[in-house]
Formats: structure tokens, C-alpha cells, sequence
């Protein structure tokens, strides 16, 4: 992004980044973006890639589907025993999902689940291994990369949701720059804005996660359960 560096050096890291990616997932990410689908910026999926190597990643949740790029994107980096949950409100990108999962041949790696990822998240905590689920906790690694304004809500539950040295990886945590920003109360997004600086502020004052936020894409932070 532009705001975090300058475009000629994120052109330069974007274009190392593309050279390197599966070709048909670099299609299927662009078919996403053309129609207007979330997806993780390609910095943001590379590092996802190396975090899960080496955490030794298997089981995942994820929060916020869309069209399943960063779910098979995941399962394609651990292999055969992969696991992941991956939650979404709308119905149409589970649809797509489910099909795009199909087609790369993971249908055995990635449970795509139509859901409040809350509801979802309750269910977990309840019920544990017993919950309605094929991955169930402890999870490895929990990406968030749903609503932005969620993310505080979900942190307590995540945490409790993790191995001790699990890792939780949160997405577009600096928001095109407005975390940093001073946003008037007239702003659309300032309920957004203000959230997402008391996720930050959560994960970097709790003395049980150690935690980084990096200026990587729309900035990702990353915080391991003590």
C-alpha cells in the first residue's frame, strides 16, 4: 500500500511476490479482486505462508472466508494434514468456496461453514471437541480476516481457543493508515477505526500474548499465546 511505502518499492516487493505464486491460485485471486472479493494482499499471504512453516502449523480457523484464496493458500503450504475451519456470513462466497475448494482438490483439508463467526465462536468454547465441526480446538493458528470492528469482540475467545503457542494472525489491522489517522465523528468508518485500536492496544498490553503489528499490506499483526 502506498501510505506504508513508497509505490515503487511496493511494486518491486508485489512483483518478487507474484513470481513465485501458484499460478492458479494467482488467477483464482484475480477473478476475486475483479469482482470485487476480499482477498489478502500478496505480502500479507506470503507472510501467512511463513508464519504457518514455522509454527508447524496443521489445524487453522479462520475468520472470514470469501472466496477460500487464503484457506487453500494454507492448505497448500502444510500438505496432507491440514485442517481448517473457515467461517463466513454470506452465503454466495461460501457457495463459491466450496466450489474453488473443489476445484484444487482440498475438499478433505478446508470446511468451508456459513455462520456468525460469534455463534461459531461460542459453539467452540462450549463445547470443545464435542462442537458440530470437523476441526475443533485447540487450534494451531486462528487468521482474522473478517469484519474489521469484530476483531476486539473475538479476542478473548480466540485466545481461549489456541494452544499455549498457538499464533493469531489478524489482517488489515492499520486500515488504509486510519488507525494512525485523526478520524472526526462525521467519518463513516470511524466505529471501525476505533475498534481496531483497541484490538491493537489489547494485543500489545496483554501480558499473555506476545505480539508484533507489522506495516505489511493493509498491516497484519501477529501475537503468540503464552
Amino acid at each position: 500500500m502506498s501510505y506504508l511505502y513508497n509505490d515503487r518499492l511496493t511494486g518491486m516487493i508485489e512483483g518478487l511476490s507474484s513470481a513465485s505464486e501458484d499460478p492458479k491460485l494467482a488467477e483464482l485471486r484475480e477473478r476475486a479482486r475483479d469482482a470485487h472479493i476480499p482477498t489478502a494482499e500478496l505480502q500479507s499471504a506470503a507472510l501467512l505462508s511463513v508464519i504457518i512453516r514455522m509454527s508447524r502449523t496443521v489445524k487453522i480457523l479462520e475468520i472470514g472466508t470469501a472466496w477460500g484464496c487464503s484457506a487453500i493458500d494454507a492448505a497448500q503450504t502444510i500438505g496432507d494434514n491440514a485442517r481448517i475451519l473457515t467461517v463466513d456470513t454470506d452465503s454466495e462466497r461460501i457457495i463459491a468456496a466450496k466450489q474453488n475448494i473443489e476445484d484444487f482438490g482440498l475438499t478433505d483439508r478446508i470446511f468451508p461453514v456459513c455462520a456468525r463467526a460469534q455463534d461459531v465462536l461460542e459453539e467452540l468454547l462450549l463445547k470443545g471437541k464435542a462442537a458440530p465441526y470437523p476441526v475443533t480446538p485447540p487450534y494451531d493458528l486462528i487468521f482474522m480476516d473478517g469484519p474489521k470492528a469484530h476483531y476486539v469482540r473475538m479476542l478473548p475467545a480466540a485466545k481461549r481457543l489456541l494452544r499455549t503457542d498457538g499464533v493469531l494472525v489478524a489482517d488489515n489491522v492499520l486500515f488504509r493508515g486510519l488507525v494512525a489517522e485523526e478520524i472526526h465523528a462525521s467519518h463513516r468508518k470511524i466505529t471501525i477505526v476505533k475498534r481496531l485500536r483497541r484490538f491493537l492496544e489489547k494485543i500489545e498490553n496483554d501480558p499473555g500474548w506476545d505480539s508484533v503489528i507489522l506495516p505489511v499490506g493493509d498491516g497484519v499483526s501477529v501475537s503468540v499465546k503464552k
